[in-house]
């Protein structure tokens, strides 16, 4: 994401993470806007879509979402895009799944 806007890594850190607490250790997260959106979401648009990270391409496929059918009405409700545009088969969902639960955060001591 940092490349793709143009700024070194720590700049980026810097500008648009926070460090999360998670007790044994510490995470670097995107901030978020004040109603938890997410920082480059702007005007229903991804400011930073060819650059996103893996959290948010496999997004709506994340576990608690396909969860059961309400579930993914209720994430629905606040995503204009769900269930619009690409079908995606079994496999492909679950090879999202996969990569999701693969993606190791960034991590500080």
């Amino acid at each position: 994401m940092a490349s793709g806007l143009g700024m070194e890594r720590q700049a980026f850190i810097d500008t648009w993470c926070r460090i999360v607490d998670m007790g044994m250790f510490k995470m670097i997260s995107l901030q978020e806007k004040e109603n938890y959106d997410c920082i480059f979401l702007q005007d229903g648009k991804c400011r930073v879509y060819e650059n996103r990270p893996k959290q948010c391409s496999t997004y709506p496929f994340w576990a608690h979402v396909l969860e059961d059918r309400q579930c993914w009405d209720e994430e629905a409700r606040s995503c204009p895009g769900m269930n619009k545009g690409k079908l995606f088969t079994k496999e492909e969902i679950e090879a999202k799944l996969r990569v999701r639960l693969e993606n190791e955060p960034v991590v500080i001591m």
